[in-house]
């Protein structure tokens, strides 16, 4: 006791028993591990978070703990904590280890490593040993060594099966067939890249891959290609692995030859197909580990393949057409063409031939086969080798001959991508009249529109008959023959012309063609403005046949013309030549007029008349020349290099006088422009018809410059300005009319054409960033729209840009076969790239990429760097100068989604929008700790995982985040949540989704409405899931081939969740359940019962906050609360310490004081409520959602043992002496201050008492006894109690007015019920005080017997009632029986106030006697 000093007390030996640590069996998780990098000491460096669930009574704080990670044998990976470890009993405790995975140089480790990966990534646990290395300090040897002992099977946990592979990109394909191979080409690929992914950071190098490709289209899988294992490259940063692979069979399946078919002919004419890979990979992957072996990595991707798209993309281009050899049965001509093949497939097809169509009728056929050539030193015994054609159709433009191959010759090909189609004219029924026309136009001028078409006997190759037949190529414009036949003709007059009316006349025959030309017949018709000259009648001259070789000019022979010898003819002719030429015949006229008016008189004739029209006609010509009119409206510059181009011309020579005229250029004319000759033309003669001259004027002609410096001044003026004019001039005109021809002619024309003007209104279209590129920095490919004011047209070949935004150069755009047609918008395609930046340059691009994400559009000024036409070997100088000074303002068009657009931005896909895939709160932590918090308390998460994904296919990783995060839900804003930008690890994406983990701490958790805040707080705490829709923008750095651009305001709009509370599963446990006193005001204001409070959190929300008061309901009626204060809610197990404050509305309600009762008498399960109230929680926000919690509660008995004192005078009075062990359970002393009690057995009361009680107080648990409660009425009587004794227990039921410490609350009228107390009954007697005693009874009852009979009955029995008071006790003994000392508590045994007085008499039976058969004894003890 207190202030008493007991010395000399031994203890006695005890044994305590204590749940042991049992070898953390089980006990060791690994919630997860990331391998961020290669580790410094080697390896690969290793992180894991791991729980330790400690089953012992004992708890161990460590200041580091090691272990080494063994699969089998194998160490796999020592790890070590990354701080003090605190392994508290009996629960789970955090452990953060950090460590590497060890390189391995045996088949056995890297075999072991492998598999580790695999099972990873095949979304399957491995299992591992974890045995214990080190623990606490150093010097601590028996810890060390003790931790040895561990051996912990745990497992590396997966994440599900990992999708390694995230796209392959055929960028190149080779398809080569034969008839024999038509179902299994031989495919090849020079560029073949695969994107994958892991969610790790280490370097991983793949340096040799094997897969099996399974090819699929439109959903049916059609064929397979076996990539042997070859080596690959991989860009490790980037993880990109760039392989190849040669003769590859392309092997369809034998069931799927007409998907093949399909897929085949889609591609053919298609702009896009997607095929779909699938199947599996075995890498070689070297790490810092060693070269591990990656199996069944299984994928599934889509891949667009580009197509063909009938080989429409662009027009044919027909050029060099010739007639190359004349056939009994057809003509064979001959041209070159140009295909354009968009995609990026190369295709050998072997023969292929298409019918040739004119008109809507077929009129030959063209074969694509391979080129010829005849080795003339060899003799017709070397000709041996028969032509082999292989058609290969290669990705962009490449020209293909039109001709036909000679059979048994000796033969050699041209370059591999030169071919030619035979064009079999051979027009045949309704046809004929169709391909006569088509040659009378060709030779007449006049281009000749025709269509190529495929059919089904295309190709003997049956998997490529169908997309071949698909082929329509139109229109085909063959140009026509731009050179006539018949050059001049030449008319000499014999001296007996008017006897024979006889001419004589030749004609130069220029043949354009390899084809031989013979003529057999000749005959043709001499007209001059409606007169008949003559003609040439059908001459035969097949005898000797006009013959001109291939591309050689001839002259005819005299052949004979019957002139036309009416004189008025000649009158006429000579008439209206003066006339419209303002010639004064001078004589002539007189003599006409004699002619006139004498018809039949024939005159002799002489030269006169020609003299005579000479002498006036040279003047006239000038006059003529002077009044002419020449314009164009349209001008083709080709064949550019640094002395001149080719110069085509349209336009029109007019007012030319009433002559025909044949005008030849006998040196080429000046170009002077403002004043200054810079330039000379060549151009050819043209025949200019009386009156209306040439009214379509079309020439060529080559342009030489004279003067490089002013020319390139001109240059520079023709880019910039609307209008430019040329002054063409010579003194060199050599002019041919009437038969005379007039040299010296002098020709000056000013000419004008409509300029560049600076090229306004240039756009971009199809803007797309698909990869990095290989020179550095991100590629560019773009469509663009030139608009030319111009009516020059030009061809500009191969043109370089570059590009600036905010004075920043962006990089190069190249453009190839560039022309710019004359007044229209000419579309081109232009490759180019990002160039690498830093600095201001960096953030002008990031303000770039933030726009174009934005939808905003943006200016570009592109400045022109240069020109290689084409056909040039380099640079053209001055037109590369004068390109260099244009600078185009061209709008970047931003790109927003709208689904107004069609197909087209189905391509963009929802940009900005699409960015951000998702973000998932993978955790969260709210703290609401003061009232400025309650709308807007701190939040943290150290693992929220939102997805993005490039919109382009570029690589692109965040390095930075930051977000503004708008939580809705149902259309309302809640709250917003604005994360400072911070460093962070993304994935790479080139187009995938890849992941990045946000982090951040204490933000504020802003309330936009204090409602919805509020209903998403009480949705979190009751809901097993909330919705909700994650709005914003974000703004980060990401790392890119052009450097760490910062991108900002990317727009944020996903549908997302918080896994909620859920009530807590409706359930918590408590333990540790104690009553520690009283509290509140006056520290008498409710009971204090300090306990724990498990509540299972399901979520992944961790909340921190205070002053939680949870109203307790029992039966319906509020007891008090339960306060936790501080509340720490984790995700999982939360063992929270809570102060449950007993405090009823009404203190004497039954209800509650029967709470009281069963919590302190009996060990039964309490059905209890938590309901939440308006004061659940200072917090409004709080305060909405706490509600239905049920606790459970186990406490032991209350009242332990009472004892009995009766007396021989309590067999007369049944008057009794009580006292009883109380045993306090709780934390807090309990004062006693009245007992009313009735006792009894089975229902029936036996005695009865009430006692107040001025210092009845039971210590904290421990066992105090009540002292002696004397005059406890025995109701039914002493000697009817006797019965009940050997039983040694009561039913006790008892009222009771209490208090939880000294001064606490009072719980008055406590009622408690408890069954089976066990009962001592004890007789305090001396034997001779017994013998006086016993006298008096006799006495007594004999008095009574005789006085009232009818009495007796209720003494008699008293008296003769079998007690035996023996001298010692035996084993059945009532006061002490084994079982009843026993189940007394050791450490508190309650003595009886009247022990020690005097020597005690014990009441005893025996087992064996009944109450009847006993007899009294007494006896001293």
């Amino acid at each position: 006791m207190v202030g008493i000093s007991v010395p000399g007390i031994t203890l006695t030996k005890k044994t305590v028993t204590l749940k042991g640590f049992n070898g953390l069996k089980d006990g060791v998780k690994i919630q997860t591990f990331d391998l961020p990098s290669n580790d410094p000491s080697g390896g690969i460096h290793l992180t894991l978070e791991a729980t330790t669930a400690n089953p012992s009574q004992v708890g161990i704080s460590l200041n580091s703990i090691g272990f080494d990670t063994f699969v089998g044998d194998v160490l796999v990976a020592p790890v070590l904590s990354t701080g003090a470890v605190n392994l508290a009993p009996e629960s789970s405790s955090n452990l953060s280890l950090v460590g590497r995975l060890i390189p391995q140089t045996s088949d056995t480790g890297l075999s072991t490593v492998s598999g580790i990966f695999n099972n990873f990534v095949q979304g399957k646990d491995s299992n591992v040993e974890v045995r214990g290395s080190s623990a606490g300090p150093k010097d601590v040897t028996w810890l060390n060594e003790g931790i040895k002992s561990l051996r912990i099977a745990t497992v590396f946990p997966n994440r599900g099966v990992q999708t390694i592979i995230n796209t392959i990109g055929l960028n190149e394909l080779q398809l080569l067939f034969t008839k024999d191979t038509a179902y299994s080409p031989s495919a090849s690929s020079q560029s073949t890249d695969a994107a994958f992914t892991l969610p790790f950071g280490f370097p991983l190098d793949i340096t040799a891959l094997e897969q099996t490709l399974t090819i699929g289209f439109e959903g049916t899988s059609f064929a397979q290609l076996a990539l042997p294992k070859a080596p690959s490259k991989t860009d490790v940063e980037k993880r990109i692995i760039h392989l190849t692979f040669n003769n590859v069979p392309f092997a369809v399946f034998a069931d799927q030859h007409l998907t093949f078919d399909k897929f085949l002919a889609a591609t053919t004419v298609g702009k896009t197909e997607t095929i779909h890979l699938s199947g599996s990979a075995t890498a070689d992957a070297k790490t810092a580990v060693g070269l591990l072996t990656l199996e069944g990595i299984e994928f599934s991707v889509d891949s667009p393949i580009d197509g063909l798209q009938g080989l429409n993309a662009k027009p044919v281009s027909v050029h060099n057409v010739d007639i190359n050899h004349g056939f009994p049965d057809y003509l064979l001509i001959e041209v070159d063409s140009t295909l354009f093949n968009p995609s990026n497939l190369t295709i050998g097809t072997g023969d292929v031939s298409f019918s040739l169509q004119f008109e809507d009728q077929t009129i030959g056929m063209a074969e694509m086969v391979c080129q010829l050539f005849h080795h003339d030193s060899l003799s017709l015994l070397d000709i041996n080798v028969e032509c082999k054609s292989n058609l290969v159709i290669k990705p962009g433009s490449a020209n293909y001959s039109i001709g036909m191959p000679r059979p048994k010759i000796f033969v050699r090909l041209q370059q591999p991508d030169s071919f030619f189609q035979d064009v079999h004219y051979a027009p045949q029924g309704g046809a004929v009249s169709a391909g006569n026309t088509l040659l009378q136009n060709f030779v007449e001028g006049i281009d000749v529109n025709t269509t190529i078409a495929g059919n089904m006997g295309s190709t003997d190759i049956p998997s490529l008959q169908s997309a071949l037949s698909q082929i329509h190529l139109s229109p085909v414009s063959i140009p026509a023959l731009r050179s006539t036949l018949i050059q001049s003709v030449s008319l000499s007059f014999p001296t007996d012309i008017v006897q024979t009316g006889v001419a004589s006349t030749a004609f130069t025959l220029a043949n354009p063609f390899t084809a031989s030309i013979n003529l057999l017949k000749v005959g043709a018709t001499a007209t001059y403005h409606g007169i008949q000259l003559g003609k040439i009648d059908s001459v035969d001259v097949s005898s000797r046949p006009i013959h001109a070789v291939g591309h050689s000019t001839v002259i005819s022979p005299n052949l004979p013309l019957e002139y036309n010898l009416d004189p008025m003819a000649t009158i006429q002719l000579l008439t209206i030549a003066s006339q419209q030429n303002g010639v004064d015949l001078g004589p002539l006229t007189q003599l006409f007029q004699f002619v006139i008016s004498n018809p039949d008189f024939k005159p002799p004739t002489d030269q006169t008349a020609l003299f005579l029209i000479g002498a006036v006609a040279g003047p006239v010509t000038q006059h003529l020349v002077d009044g002419s009119v020449l314009e164009f409206t349209e001008a083709n510059i080709t064949n550019i290099n640094n002395n001149g181009f080719d110069l085509s011309l349209a336009g029109s020579l007019t007012n030319v006088g009433p002559l025909d005229a044949f005008i030849e250029f006998t040196e080429p004319l000046t170009v002077s422009w403002q004043g200054q000759p810079i330039a000379t033309i060549t151009l050819p003669s043209v025949c200019a018809a009386a009156n209306s001259g040439v009214p379509d004027y079309r020439t060529n002609g080559h342009l030489s410059i004279t003067d490089s410096s002013k020319f390139t001044s001109f240059a520079t003026f023709l880019l910039h300005e609307p209008t430019f004019e040329w002054t063409v001039s010579t003194s060199k005109v050599r002019l041919t009319a009437l038969g005379t021809i007039f040299e010296n002619v002098s020709l000056s024309k000013v000419v004008s054409f409509k300029a560049f003007n600076g090229l306004p209104g240039v756009t971009i279209s199809n803007f797309e960033l698909p990869s990095d590129d290989l020179a550095g920095g991100i590629h560019i490919e773009t469509d663009t729209v030139i608009p030319s004011p111009a009516q020059l047209g030009i061809d500009l070949g191969t043109v370089t840009f570059q590009s600036f935004f905010q004075n920043t150069l962006v990089g190069p755009l190249s453009g190839d076969n560039i022309f710019l047609a004359p007044g229209v918008k000419t579309t081109s395609h232009l490759s180019g790239r990002i160039l690498p930046q830093t600095g201001n340059d960096l953030d002008n691009l990031g303000v770039l990429f933030s726009n174009f994400l934005a939808g905003k559009d943006q200016k570009l000024i592109t400045k022109g760097d240069s020109v290689q036409p084409s056909g040039s070997n380099g640079p053209v100088t001055w037109l590369s100068t004068a390109f260099k000074s244009l600078s185009l303002e061209v709008t970047l068009p931003g790109q927003k989604s709208d689904a107004s657009i069609g197909t087209v931005s189905q391509r963009i896909l929802l940009i900005s929008q699409q960015v951000i895939q998702s973000i998932a709160l993978s955790d969260l932590t709210v703290t609401l700790d003061t009232q400025d918090q309650a709308f807007a308390p701190p939040a943290s998460s150290h693992f929220t995982l939102a997805k993005y994904k490039n919109p382009f296919g570029f690589s692109l990783q965040v390095i930075e985040a930051g977000q503004t995060l708008i939580l809705n839900g149902g259309g309302v804003d809640i709250a917003q949540l604005t994360i400072p930008k911070t460093t962070a690890v993304g994935g790479v994406s080139t187009g995938n989704v890849a992941d990045l983990v946000i982090s951040f701490e204490n933000v504020p958790l802003v309330a936009l409405n204090q409602v919805a805040f509020s209903q998403m707080f009480a949705g979190v705490t009751l809901q097993e899931n909330v919705g909700l829709n994650l709005k914003g923008s974000s703004d980060v750095t990401a790392k890119t081939a052009i450097g760490n651009v910062v991108i900002s305001g990317i727009e944020i709009d996903v549908a997302s969740s918080l896994k909620g509370f859920n009530a807590f599963g409706h359930t918590a446990t408590l333990n540790n359940v104690s009553i520690q006193g009283s509290g509140g005001v006056g520290g008498s204001e409710y009971i204090i019962s300090p306990l724990t409070t498990i509540l299972q959190n399901p979520s992944n929300i961790t909340l921190n906050t205070v002053d939680i008061s949870l109203p307790v309901i029992f039966s319906g009626t509020k007891i008090g609360r339960a306060v936790i204060d501080p509340f720490h809610l984790v995700p999982g197990e939360n063992p929270s310490i809570t102060e449950f404050r007993y405090q009823p509305d009404n203190a004497n309600d039954t209800t509650a004081q029967a709470f009281l009762s069963k919590f302190i008498q009996t060990g039964d399960a309490l059905d209890l409520t938590i309901h939440g109230d308006d004061n659940s929680s200072p917090f409004a926000s709080l305060s909405v959602g706490l509600a239905q919690l049920q606790l459970g509660l186990n406490q032991p008995t209350f009242i332990t043992h009472v004892t009995v004192t009766i007396t021989l005078e309590s067999l007369l009075t049944n008057l009794v002496t009580v006292d009883f062990d109380v045993h306090n359970p709780l934390g807090a002393e309990l004062v006693i201050e009245f007992v009313q009690s009735d006792s009894g057995v089975n229902g029936k009361t036996y005695a009865s008492f009430g006692q107040h009680f001025d210092s009845f107080i039971v210590p904290p648990n421990q066992t105090a006894n009540s002292g002696p409660i004397p005059n406890v009425l025995l109701v039914q009587g002493a000697m009817n109690s006797l019965a009940i004794i050997p039983l040694g227990v009561l039913d006790v039921s008892a009222a009771t007015t209490l208090r939880v410490g000294q001064g606490g609350y009072q719980i008055p009228w406590l009622k408690l019920d408890q069954k089976a107390v066990p009962t001592t009954y004890n007789l305090a007697l001396t034997a001779a005080a017994l013998k006086e005693k016993a006298k008096m009874i006799q006495a007594t009852s004999s008095l009574l017997l005789s006085v009232s009979p009818s009495s007796s009955s209720s003494v008699s029995p008293s008296l003769s009632s079998s007690l035996a008071i023996q001298s010692k006790t035996t084993a059945s003994e009532v006061t002490a029986t084994s079982a009843t000392e026993e189940s007394k508590p050791s450490s508190a045994p309650a003595e009886s106030p009247n022990a020690a007085a005097e020597p005690v008499a014990k009441l005893t039976t025996e087992p064996s006697t009944t109450a009847k058969s006993v007899v009294p004894t007494v006896s001293e003890t």
